[in-house]
């Protein structure tokens, strides 16, 4: 969503394609979601040092072509261009992020 790549464990990608695939075959945006998230799903399989090939189409996808920085995020893990990860943080407003938590009950 944010051009950076998502890292699923088996079990967490098994239940969010569960989650996907009972989204409205009739919602354009929910066909859109599933095309986006499944047509660059690949098994990535790790060698003996836990490491793994992101393949050429992702990588150009997320702009990964010198530094990157892994995040967690929740049940995932996510890859990003350093770059575009500090651009994207410097986006972000955060008085109206606070204003809208606020708005949903989240207290800082």
């Amino acid at each position: 969503l944010d051009k950076n790549l998502y890292v699923y464990s088996h079990e967490e990608w098994d239940k969010f394609c569960e989650k996907l695939s009972a989204l409205p075959l009739s919602s354009k945006e929910a066909r859109n979601f599933s095309l986006l998230f499944l047509s660059g799903a690949t098994d990535c399989e790790t060698d003996k040092q836990g490491r793994f090939l992101i393949p050429p189409t992702l990588r150009d996808y997320a702009g990964l072509e010198k530094e990157v920085t892994v995040t967690g995020s929740g049940n995932k893990l996510a890859i990003w261009s350093s770059e575009k990860l500090i651009e994207r943080i410097e986006s972000i407003d955060t008085d109206q992020m606070a204003e809208d938590l606020y708005e949903k009950g989240i207290i800082i």
